[in-house]
């Protein structure tokens, strides 16, 4: 379900408030979904305004490097950070993993669980960063 949810979540502002609400809602200690609980901050900025929204992004980045600096090798952390850092303009300097992530997510593709699998080919097929080849071998 958050999966789901986030996915759609920078499309629109109501996108954007379900993911809030959802995160926001469970007292989940998870570190996936404490992952997605700091991507929908970053997330929630793009509708934000003033020392708001960069308050929102400082918020959310320290938040998710911080869960992914506890929890390295997890492939879905990785996989929202890569999204967020491809998402994010470049003036606001958050993208200097966006290799190290796409290299990291390609190599251990194949031992996650069908339902990740099926998330990351999905991500894929809209990534800014994969090219085609990197596309067609999530198989």
């Amino acid at each position: 379900m958050i999966r789901e949810t986030y996915s759609t979540a920078n499309l629109s502002k109501q996108n954007s408030d379900k993911l809030a609400k959802a995160v926001e809602n469970s007292s989940s200690s998870d570190f996936i979904f404490k992952g997605y609980k700091a991507a929908s901050e970053i997330v929630a900025a793009k509708f934000m305004k003033g020392p708001e929204r960069k308050n929102a992004i400082s918020s959310g980045i320290k938040s998710l490097e911080s869960n992914i600096k506890a929890n390295p090798s997890s492939t879905e952390l990785r996989l929202i950070r890569l999204s967020v850092q491809e998402n994010l303009p470049k003036i606001v300097g958050y993208h200097k993993n966006m290799g190290e992530d796409k290299d990291y997510i390609l190599k251990n593709y194949g031992q996650q669980n069908a339902a990740l699998k099926k998330y990351i080919r999905n991500f894929a097929a809209g990534s800014k960063t994969m090219t085609a080849q990197e596309k067609n071998s999530l198989r």
